[in-house]
């Protein structure tokens, strides 16, 4: 139920489905915030001195009673205006640029009681009148982005950050990282859609070198405010000892990673894209000391930058920067 006794601005508009909309003051869908727009699908009641002021306007309900209806845009009615049977009520109804001078709307589809006329009037005073307690309505308000989860894992060697948040269309996220929990670096953004929550990155330019790597999220809200979620981090192993290359860098039709290391064990090489596709797995043994591993599968990729990691089991051992040429 809405009782309006005074001036209710509706900023982005106004959309009733009640059947209790009673109107003894001013209602006035605001174009100036970018939405004139009043759609009934419920019953609205004015006053004998209530004024409704839009510029458009769309019924598929029941608008009776008296009172006063200003539209300068587009009228369309498919319910019912106005009352059946005998009545000293009168709805006064001015269309500004009603394109049908047959009727009282310019898409006269539903019925139109006798009791409702088409009566041109000056604008009603949306400033002075019912000024003294008047009431904003803001619809549509961007809501504030609100974060479900945010979770960092080691996926197949590679950081994968998964999160959910609920927000609102034309939100930005952006991945954020550090090395030293201070500094955060932008490393990708990611536009929220439509009905979806859930997001997700893989992070396969990370330093691997470094022993702990922080990372975050910033949400960019349609308005230009920020909201971070939880900072979490993931921990790499750097074994003493082990010492990695890559030869020749450039190539140009295979490569070698010379792998030296004092234990004995079995290594996994992938080959990234730098813009995180994986191109190529290889699984090597490795024994103390000096070992060259031949990458005779890089001789299809095409020319440009890639991304060499290596890892043992869930270790990350290292990256390096590889180019093609």
């Amino acid at each position: 139920m809405v009782d309006n006794n005074c001036r209710l601005i509706a900023g982005r508009g106004f959309i009733n489905n009640s059947n209790a909309v009673n109107n003894d003051g001013l209602i006035w869908a605001k174009a100036a915030n970018g939405n004139g727009n009043i759609t009934n699908s419920g019953t609205i009641t004015n006053g004998a001195t209530a004024k409704i002021k839009a510029v458009n306007f769309t019924n598929w309900g029941t608008v009776k009673g008296k009172g006063y209806f200003y539209f300068t845009g587009s009228t369309t009615n498919t319910g019912t205006v106005g009352v059946s049977g005998n009545t000293t009520d009168t709805l006064k109804i001015y269309d500004v640029s009603r394109s049908n001078s047959n009727g009282i709307f310019d898409q006269q589809w539903g019925t139109v009681r006798p009791n409702a006329v088409y009566r041109p009037f000056a604008a009603p005073d949306t400033i002075n009148n019912f000024a003294g307690c008047s009431v904003e309505l803001l619809s549509n308000i961007p809501l504030p982005v609100k974060w479900n989860y945010f979770t960092v894992s080691v996926a197949a060697s590679t950081p994968a950050l998964n999160w959910s948040a609920d927000q609102d269309p034309g939100t930005t996220f952006e991945v954020e990282r550090s090395y030293d929990g201070a500094s955060f670096a932008a490393i990708s953004n990611i536009e929220a859609k439509n009905n979806q929550s859930v997001y997700n990155y893989n992070d396969a330019q990370v330093n691997t070198r470094a022993a702990v790597v922080y990372y975050r999220i910033k949400a960019v809200e349609p308005d230009g405010n920020t909201k971070y979620s939880e900072t979490r981090t993931v921990k790499f192993s750097n074994k003493a000892g082990v010492t990695i290359q890559a030869v020749p860098n450039p190539f140009t039709s295979q490569f070698s990673i010379n792998y030296q290391t004092t234990e004995k064990a079995t290594i996994t090489i992938r080959v990234y894209s730098l813009n995180g596709q994986l191109q190529l797995t290889k699984n090597a043994g490795v024994s103390n000391g000096y070992n060259s591993i031949a990458i005779t599968e890089a001789s299809p990729l095409v020319k440009g930058m890639y991304l060499v990691q290596i890892s043992s089991g869930n270790t990350m051992i290292a990256t390096e920067k590889l180019m093609k040429q």
